[in-house]
Protein backbone atom coordinates (compact mmCIF):
# COMPACT_ATOMS: atom_id res chain seq x y z
CA UNK A 1 0.00 0.00 0.00
CA UNK A 2 3.36 2.55 0.87
CA UNK A 3 3.95 1.76 -2.46
CA UNK A 4 1.10 2.29 -4.42
CA UNK A 5 0.56 5.85 -2.52
CA UNK A 6 4.32 6.26 -3.76
CA UNK A 7 3.43 6.03 -7.23
CA UNK A 8 0.47 7.38 -7.08
CA UNK A 9 2.11 10.57 -5.70
CA UNK A 10 4.93 10.38 -8.47
CA UNK A 11 2.31 10.59 -11.17
CA UNK A 12 0.30 12.78 -9.82
CA UNK A 13 3.20 15.46 -9.16
CA UNK A 14 2.32 17.46 -12.72
CA UNK A 15 -1.35 17.12 -12.05
CA UNK A 16 -0.59 18.78 -8.40
CA UNK A 17 -2.29 15.55 -7.61
CA UNK A 18 -1.10 13.90 -4.07
CA UNK A 19 -3.42 11.32 -2.73
CA UNK A 20 -5.41 9.05 -3.38
CA UNK A 21 -8.51 10.88 -2.43
CA UNK A 22 -7.11 13.69 -4.79
CA UNK A 23 -6.84 11.17 -7.45
CA UNK A 24 -10.41 10.11 -6.96
CA UNK A 25 -11.78 14.13 -7.15
CA UNK A 26 -10.69 13.57 -11.09
CA UNK A 27 -13.01 10.79 -11.53
CA UNK A 28 -16.13 12.02 -9.78
CA UNK A 29 -17.84 14.68 -8.25
CA UNK A 30 -18.98 12.50 -4.64
CA UNK A 31 -16.63 14.07 -2.61
CA UNK A 32 -16.56 17.33 -3.95
CA UNK A 33 -18.06 20.29 -1.52
CA UNK A 34 -20.91 22.64 -2.65
CA UNK A 35 -18.71 25.25 -2.80
CA UNK A 36 -16.49 23.64 -5.77
CA UNK A 37 -19.10 22.40 -7.92
CA UNK A 38 -21.06 25.88 -7.50
CA UNK A 39 -17.77 27.82 -9.04
CA UNK A 40 -17.42 25.14 -11.77
CA UNK A 41 -21.08 25.34 -12.72
CA UNK A 42 -20.35 29.30 -12.84
CA UNK A 43 -17.36 28.79 -14.80
CA UNK A 44 -18.78 26.34 -17.21
CA UNK A 45 -21.44 28.12 -18.44
CA UNK A 46 -19.25 31.46 -19.04
CA UNK A 47 -17.56 29.83 -21.22
CA UNK A 48 -20.30 27.82 -23.07
CA UNK A 49 -21.83 31.81 -23.34
CA UNK A 50 -18.65 32.75 -24.34
CA UNK A 51 -18.15 30.24 -26.97
CA UNK A 52 -22.04 30.30 -28.27
CA UNK A 53 -21.61 33.93 -28.85
CA UNK A 54 -18.15 33.46 -31.18
CA UNK A 55 -20.24 30.58 -33.10
CA UNK A 56 -23.26 32.67 -33.47
CA UNK A 57 -21.02 35.13 -35.20
CA UNK A 58 -19.36 32.98 -37.54
CA UNK A 59 -21.89 30.24 -38.27
CA UNK A 60 -23.33 33.38 -40.66
CA UNK A 61 -19.99 34.54 -41.96
CA UNK A 62 -19.46 30.80 -43.67
CA UNK A 63 -22.60 31.22 -45.67
CA UNK A 64 -20.43 33.08 -47.96
CA UNK A 65 -18.40 30.19 -48.28
CA UNK A 66 -21.25 27.90 -48.98
CA UNK A 67 -22.96 30.81 -51.51
CA UNK A 68 -19.79 30.94 -53.48
CA UNK A 69 -19.25 26.84 -53.93
CA UNK A 70 -22.34 24.81 -53.66
CA UNK A 71 -25.36 24.60 -56.21
CA UNK A 72 -27.86 27.27 -55.52
CA UNK A 73 -30.50 24.75 -55.18
CA UNK A 74 -29.01 23.21 -52.31
CA UNK A 75 -27.53 26.27 -50.69
CA UNK A 76 -31.27 27.03 -49.46
CA UNK A 77 -30.96 24.19 -47.26
CA UNK A 78 -27.66 25.35 -45.83
CA UNK A 79 -28.97 28.29 -45.33
CA UNK A 80 -32.13 27.05 -43.03
CA UNK A 81 -29.74 24.70 -41.06
CA UNK A 82 -27.16 26.99 -40.20
CA UNK A 83 -29.70 29.24 -39.02
CA UNK A 84 -31.47 26.96 -37.17
CA UNK A 85 -28.02 26.16 -35.36
CA UNK A 86 -27.18 29.90 -34.90
CA UNK A 87 -30.42 30.85 -33.77
CA UNK A 88 -29.64 27.92 -31.06
CA UNK A 89 -26.02 29.36 -30.66
CA UNK A 90 -27.99 32.96 -29.89
CA UNK A 91 -29.76 31.23 -26.82
CA UNK A 92 -27.21 29.91 -25.50
CA UNK A 93 -24.97 33.14 -25.32
CA UNK A 94 -28.00 35.42 -24.38
CA UNK A 95 -27.29 36.90 -21.08
CA UNK A 96 -29.45 35.70 -18.24
CA UNK A 97 -29.03 35.09 -14.93
CA UNK A 98 -26.38 31.89 -13.79
CA UNK A 99 -27.78 29.10 -12.12
CA UNK A 100 -25.18 27.42 -9.91
CA UNK A 101 -26.80 24.22 -10.45
CA UNK A 102 -24.64 21.37 -11.57
CA UNK A 103 -27.08 19.55 -13.54
CA UNK A 104 -28.35 22.12 -15.23
CA UNK A 105 -24.99 23.45 -16.13
CA UNK A 106 -24.10 19.64 -17.37
CA UNK A 107 -27.07 20.06 -19.67
CA UNK A 108 -26.39 23.44 -21.01
CA UNK A 109 -23.18 21.91 -22.22
CA UNK A 110 -24.48 18.99 -23.63
CA UNK A 111 -26.53 20.64 -25.93
CA UNK A 112 -23.62 23.19 -26.99
CA UNK A 113 -21.70 20.34 -27.60
CA UNK A 114 -24.41 18.62 -29.91
CA UNK A 115 -24.71 21.48 -32.03
CA UNK A 116 -21.60 21.29 -34.00
CA UNK A 117 -22.08 16.81 -34.91
CA UNK A 118 -25.83 18.03 -35.38
CA UNK A 119 -25.35 20.36 -38.41
CA UNK A 120 -22.83 18.33 -39.69
CA UNK A 121 -25.38 14.78 -39.55
CA UNK A 122 -27.68 17.98 -41.00
CA UNK A 123 -26.06 18.44 -43.97
CA UNK A 124 -24.49 15.22 -45.09
CA UNK A 125 -28.69 14.20 -44.73
CA UNK A 126 -29.46 16.93 -47.18
CA UNK A 127 -26.97 16.99 -49.57
CA UNK A 128 -24.68 14.24 -49.48
CA UNK A 129 -27.20 12.20 -52.08
CA UNK A 130 -26.31 14.95 -54.67
CA UNK A 131 -23.58 13.43 -55.96
CA UNK A 132 -21.28 16.17 -55.40
CA UNK A 133 -17.83 16.61 -56.79
CA UNK A 134 -15.06 18.90 -56.91
CA UNK A 135 -15.34 21.91 -54.65
CA UNK A 136 -18.55 21.32 -53.48
CA UNK A 137 -17.32 17.80 -52.34
CA UNK A 138 -14.37 19.38 -50.65
CA UNK A 139 -16.72 21.67 -48.40
CA UNK A 140 -18.35 18.78 -47.22
CA UNK A 141 -14.83 17.18 -46.35
CA UNK A 142 -14.73 20.27 -44.28
CA UNK A 143 -17.97 19.96 -42.62
CA UNK A 144 -16.62 16.56 -41.17
CA UNK A 145 -13.98 18.23 -38.86
CA UNK A 146 -17.22 19.83 -37.12
CA UNK A 147 -17.23 16.74 -34.45
CA UNK A 148 -13.59 16.82 -34.39
CA UNK A 149 -13.89 20.72 -32.88
CA UNK A 150 -16.72 19.44 -30.77
CA UNK A 151 -14.72 16.19 -29.15
CA UNK A 152 -11.68 19.17 -28.93
CA UNK A 153 -13.74 21.62 -26.87
CA UNK A 154 -14.42 18.99 -24.32
CA UNK A 155 -11.13 20.01 -23.12
CA UNK A 156 -11.78 23.73 -22.30
CA UNK A 157 -14.03 22.81 -19.96
CA UNK A 158 -13.27 21.63 -15.94
CA UNK A 159 -14.82 18.08 -16.45
CA UNK A 160 -14.46 14.69 -14.04
CA UNK A 161 -13.57 11.96 -16.19
CA UNK A 162 -16.73 10.66 -16.44
CA UNK A 163 -18.38 13.62 -17.20
CA UNK A 164 -15.70 14.15 -20.30
CA UNK A 165 -16.16 10.39 -21.31
CA UNK A 166 -20.05 10.99 -21.23
CA UNK A 167 -19.97 13.69 -23.55
CA UNK A 168 -17.54 12.50 -25.59
CA UNK A 169 -18.84 9.01 -26.08
CA UNK A 170 -21.93 10.48 -27.78
CA UNK A 171 -19.86 12.71 -29.89
CA UNK A 172 -17.82 10.13 -31.23
CA UNK A 173 -21.07 7.57 -32.48
CA UNK A 174 -22.26 10.49 -33.95
CA UNK A 175 -19.38 11.60 -35.93
CA UNK A 176 -18.66 7.97 -36.67
CA UNK A 177 -22.41 7.29 -37.90
CA UNK A 178 -22.39 10.28 -40.02
CA UNK A 179 -19.16 9.46 -41.45
CA UNK A 180 -20.39 6.22 -42.55
CA UNK A 181 -23.78 8.01 -44.26
CA UNK A 182 -21.62 10.06 -45.74
CA UNK A 183 -18.85 8.24 -47.40
CA UNK A 184 -20.55 4.76 -47.37
CA UNK A 185 -17.12 3.38 -45.90
CA UNK A 186 -16.90 0.65 -43.73
CA UNK A 187 -15.48 0.88 -40.07
CA UNK A 188 -11.91 -0.73 -41.40
CA UNK A 189 -11.72 2.38 -43.94
CA UNK A 190 -12.74 4.60 -41.33
CA UNK A 191 -10.24 3.37 -38.77
CA UNK A 192 -7.48 6.68 -39.89
CA UNK A 193 -10.43 9.02 -38.67
CA UNK A 194 -11.23 6.51 -35.87
CA UNK A 195 -7.98 6.39 -34.15
CA UNK A 196 -7.60 10.58 -34.87
CA UNK A 197 -10.93 10.60 -32.50
CA UNK A 198 -9.96 8.79 -29.79
CA UNK A 199 -6.68 11.13 -29.56
CA UNK A 200 -8.51 13.52 -29.78
CA UNK A 201 -10.70 12.61 -26.97
CA UNK A 202 -7.74 11.22 -24.81
CA UNK A 203 -6.54 14.81 -25.42
CA UNK A 204 -9.82 16.13 -24.17
CA UNK A 205 -9.83 14.31 -21.02
CA UNK A 206 -6.12 15.14 -19.92
CA UNK A 207 -6.82 18.87 -20.43
CA UNK A 208 -10.34 18.96 -18.74
CA UNK A 209 -8.70 17.13 -15.35
CA UNK A 210 -5.72 19.62 -15.94
CA UNK A 211 -7.97 22.06 -15.46
CA UNK A 212 -10.64 20.41 -13.23
CA UNK A 213 -7.56 19.97 -10.59
CA UNK A 214 -6.14 23.73 -11.32
CA UNK A 215 -9.95 25.23 -10.33
CA UNK A 216 -9.96 23.04 -7.13
CA UNK A 217 -6.60 23.88 -5.85
CA UNK A 218 -7.40 27.81 -6.45
CA UNK A 219 -10.32 27.80 -5.38
CA UNK A 220 -9.63 25.52 -2.24
CA UNK A 221 -6.73 28.52 -1.72
CA UNK A 222 -9.05 31.47 -1.56
CA UNK A 223 -11.61 29.60 0.50
CA UNK A 224 -9.88 28.25 3.09
CA UNK A 225 -7.33 30.02 5.77
CA UNK A 226 -3.55 28.27 4.89
CA UNK A 227 -3.00 27.98 8.91
CA UNK A 228 -5.74 26.53 10.20
CA UNK A 229 -7.44 25.22 7.45
CA UNK A 230 -10.80 26.90 8.39
CA UNK A 231 -12.91 29.00 5.85
CA UNK A 232 -11.48 32.62 4.88
CA UNK A 233 -13.42 35.55 5.87
CA UNK A 234 -14.78 35.77 2.42
CA UNK A 235 -15.90 32.30 1.92
CA UNK A 236 -17.25 32.32 5.26
CA UNK A 237 -19.48 35.10 4.66
CA UNK A 238 -20.55 33.82 1.39
CA UNK A 239 -21.28 30.40 3.47
CA UNK A 240 -22.97 32.44 6.10
CA UNK A 241 -25.44 34.40 3.73
CA UNK A 242 -26.45 31.21 1.82
CA UNK A 243 -27.16 28.98 5.12
CA UNK A 244 -29.26 32.01 6.62
CA UNK A 245 -31.43 32.00 3.22
CA UNK A 246 -31.98 28.23 3.44
CA UNK A 247 -32.82 28.38 7.34
CA UNK A 248 -35.54 31.09 6.12
CA UNK A 249 -37.23 29.05 3.60
CA UNK A 250 -37.37 25.81 5.72
CA UNK A 251 -38.11 27.98 8.97
CA UNK A 252 -35.49 26.02 10.51
CA UNK A 253 -32.70 27.10 13.64
CA UNK A 254 -29.85 29.13 12.34
CA UNK A 255 -26.73 29.66 15.29
CA UNK A 256 -23.62 31.17 14.99
CA UNK A 257 -20.84 31.36 17.82
CA UNK A 258 -18.32 34.00 18.05
CA UNK A 259 -14.92 32.80 19.67
CA UNK A 260 -12.35 35.17 20.81
CA UNK A 261 -9.13 34.24 21.96
CA UNK A 262 -7.98 36.29 25.16
CA UNK A 263 -4.74 37.45 25.32
CA UNK A 264 -3.27 36.71 22.25
CA UNK A 265 -1.56 40.63 22.01
CA UNK A 266 0.78 39.48 24.95
CA UNK A 267 1.28 36.42 23.53
CA UNK A 268 3.05 38.11 20.17
CA UNK A 269 4.73 40.58 22.86
CA UNK A 270 6.23 38.21 24.89
CA UNK A 271 7.21 35.44 22.57
CA UNK A 272 6.84 35.79 18.77
CA UNK A 273 4.88 35.72 15.75
CA UNK A 274 5.17 32.00 15.68
CA UNK A 275 4.11 31.72 19.01
CA UNK A 276 0.77 32.94 18.25
CA UNK A 277 0.35 31.08 14.96
CA UNK A 278 0.56 27.68 17.67
CA UNK A 279 -1.85 28.80 19.68
CA UNK A 280 -4.06 29.60 16.85
CA UNK A 281 -3.12 26.71 14.91
CA UNK A 282 -3.99 24.42 18.42
CA UNK A 283 -7.03 26.20 19.09
CA UNK A 284 -8.54 25.50 15.69
CA UNK A 285 -7.54 22.23 15.72
CA UNK A 286 -9.38 21.32 19.13
CA UNK A 287 -12.88 23.30 17.55
CA UNK A 288 -12.42 21.16 14.44
CA UNK A 289 -12.56 18.30 16.95
CA UNK A 290 -15.87 19.31 18.28
CA UNK A 291 -17.77 20.67 14.86
CA UNK A 292 -20.63 18.29 13.88
CA UNK A 293 -21.35 17.21 10.65
CA UNK A 294 -23.24 20.32 9.18
CA UNK A 295 -20.97 22.96 11.38
CA UNK A 296 -18.33 25.37 9.65
CA UNK A 297 -15.41 27.10 11.45
CA UNK A 298 -14.55 30.39 9.83
CA UNK A 299 -11.52 32.35 10.54
CA UNK A 300 -12.81 36.09 10.96
CA UNK A 301 -9.77 38.08 12.33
Amino acid sequence: MKQLDLLLQHLGSGYRVYTPEQFSDLFSTLRHPQYINEHRSILIIERVRFFSALFAVLMPLWLIIDYLIFPLEMFDSVVIIRAVSTTFFIYQAWPRKITSSLSSCRITLGFFLLNLPVTFLSIVYFLGGHGLEGNSLTLIHLYALLPYMSVFGIGIFPLTVYEALTFSIPLSIISIGGWIIFDTATLIELFPSIWLLLMLVGLALFSATIQLQYMISMVSRTSFDPLTGALSRRSGTDLLIREFQMALMHNDNFAIALIDLDNMESVIAKHDYSAYEHVLLEASRMLQGGLRHNDRLVRWG
